[in-house]
């Protein structure tokens, strides 16, 4: 059987605050293996 991954896609709007409490309690999640590598993409604000 293939090796299993998941991506999570979070889309905030003047949230910025509690993305770091969220990815927090992603990466804390005991069903997941953190050995592969993930990105962060902030776009610029559209005006």
């Amino acid at each position: 059987m293939g090796k299993k991954t998941v991506s999570v896609v979070m889309c905030t709007y003047n949230g910025e605050k509690y993305l770091r409490e969220q990815m927090d309690s992603i990466l804390r999640k005991p069903t997941l293996s953190m050995k592969s590598s993930f990105a962060t993409i902030v776009p610029q604000t559209i005006q």
